[in-house]
């Protein structure tokens, strides 16, 4: 369901491409549309899963952080709260 819900969210955006092409890795070497020594980012695993480092003034830990969009508005949120 995560894999599905980002990609969806990914061509529903208004710059996505008329097509989207997704690689795959295959263990040894990655399969892009272009010639890539290395890639960042997937569609799946933890690469999903949101994560920050923040100072504790923040007080993110009550955040409900899904994907990194949830973890912008929270610390816009925070940073608008505190001035």
């Amino acid at each position: 369901r995560e894999t599905l819900a980002a990609i969806e969210a990914l061509v529903r955006q208004q710059n996505a491409g008329d097509c989207v092409l997704f690689g795959e890795y295959d263990g040894n070497e990655i399969i892009s549309f272009d010639d890539q020594v290395g890639a960042h980012g997937s569609a799946g695993g933890d690469q999903v899963r949101p994560f920050i480092l923040a100072p504790q003034e923040l007080r993110l830990e009550d955040a409900v952080l899904q994907n990194a969009r949830d973890i912008h508005s929270a610390v816009m949120l925070r940073y608008a709260e505190n001035g």
